[in-house]
């Protein structure tokens, strides 16, 4: 498990989410602190643990169960303690060991939802150079259509490769993959490069790239790994920024529904033009751009991430932030009748019900609750 899987398996433990396992392992590892002043790790394994940690975990879930019946059940211990010991000595669960102000006791005063929303999955549409579509979604594995010499073929479960032929003489072709509200979708490039696209998006693309550069366009949300080439630079055209590739992973939020449009560098580095500015990035850091004007900061790249390893992560986000997420996955639309001031903070997995999510959020402001009806999320006091 790393880090954000353990947040997660302790942030469903204290909203009462978790799968019987998963709880079981979470007792286990309370009734040891109880009937150990210190806990035996196999060899290969951390030996001692941190003193202040386990403090804080064993009153965090003490806390959690002021009457905790022992796991009495035999469980293969070691499969569960190499993977909680090792990171509750970094701390890693720290994060969401936060007071559960009764959850249980306040559960029937909160809002519940009167239908609930299930979430996205691996949807797209590939509209190929002659305006051909296919649904990816329903498509089987293997070969999907051909243009000139380049194949297009379905590899996997969300994934679409296409296999070019270099010595092919056929003018390149334009084609366009599509995810819809609560889709996502991947794809490798004629050139290698490998794309990730989030829900709400599209990337334009040549059938083989021709000629000095690879320039694809992009709108929504897409994370790059480039196949790099000092003789055809990489450039993805989104909105109005450009950005140019100089050995690069990185993410691209341009959602038009989004206050600004943030580029995020993983490794490598990276070149953002607008018409009137540019600056070049540095891994661990973004670029914000907003009327055409760009500026740097200090990336917070997990949270960047996050949707495409499968999670929702949220680190001091604003609700409308939070909720144009949930719209996009859940295919949702959103009706305020209150807001909040309150900045959100935590980690749940993608494939949970809304419901779970909206859980969360009440946990951060107890003043709001959500509320599905049909396809629209109402907030309200």
């Amino acid at each position: 498990m790393d880090n954000n899987q353990v947040k997660i398996l302790l942030q469903r433990y204290r909203l009462g989410l978790c799968s019987a396992e998963e709880i079981e392992a979470i007792e286990q590892w309370y009734n040891d602190l109880v009937n150990n002043s210190s806990i035996e790790v196999p060899a290969g394994e951390i030996a001692q643990l941190d003193e202040e940690i386990k403090a804080v975990v064993f009153e965090a879930i003490k806390n959690e169960k002021a009457q905790l019946t022992p796991v009495n059940k035999k469980i293969n211990y070691l499969r569960y303690a190499a993977a909680i010991l090792t990171l509750v000595s970094i701390g890693a669960l720290l994060f969401f060991l936060l007071p559960r102000k009764n959850l249980d006791d306040n559960m029937s005063n909160r809002a519940v939802a009167t239908t609930d929303a299930l979430p996205g999955g691996d949807k797209a549409t590939l509209t190929l150079g002659s305006g051909a579509k296919i649904s990816l979604d329903s498509a089987k594995n293997g070969f999907l259509a051909e243009q000139g010499a380049t194949s297009v073929l379905k590899i996997g479960p969300g994934q679409i490769a296409y296999s070019s032929n270099a010595s092919d003489q056929e003018p390149a072709l334009s084609n366009t993959i599509t995810t819809p509200k609560a889709g996502q979708y991947a794809i490798i490039l004629p050139d290698g490069t490998k794309v990730w696209l989030n829900a709400s998006s599209s990337l334009q693309f040549p059938s083989k790239f021709d000629g000095h550069q690879r320039k694809v366009t992009l709108t929504g949300e897409g994370y790059f790994e480039v196949q790099h080439d000092d003789q055809k630079p990489f450039i993805v055209q989104a909105n109005t920024a450009e950005i140019h590739d100089l050995g690069t992973a990185f993410n691209i939020n341009a959602y038009n529904d989004e206050p600004t449009l943030q580029v995020t560098l993983v490794e490598g580095s990276a070149n953002v033009k607008t018409g009137v500015a540019e600056l070049i990035l540095e891994p661990g850091t973004a670029a914000i751009v907003k009327n055409n004007q760009v500026s740097k900061e200090t990336a917070d790249v997990a949270t960047t991430l996050a949707w495409k390893n499968g999670i929702f992560q949220f680190n001091k986000a604003s609700l409308e932030s939070v909720m144009r997420q949930i719209a996009r996955w859940y295919d949702l639309d959103i009706e305020y009748r209150a807001t909040s001031n309150q900045l959100f903070s935590g980690s749940i997995y993608r494939n949970s019900k809304a419901s779970e999510i909206f859980k969360i959020l009440e946990e951060n402001d107890s003043n709001i609750h959500f509320t599905i009806n049909e396809k629209k999320i109402i907030v309200h006091k």
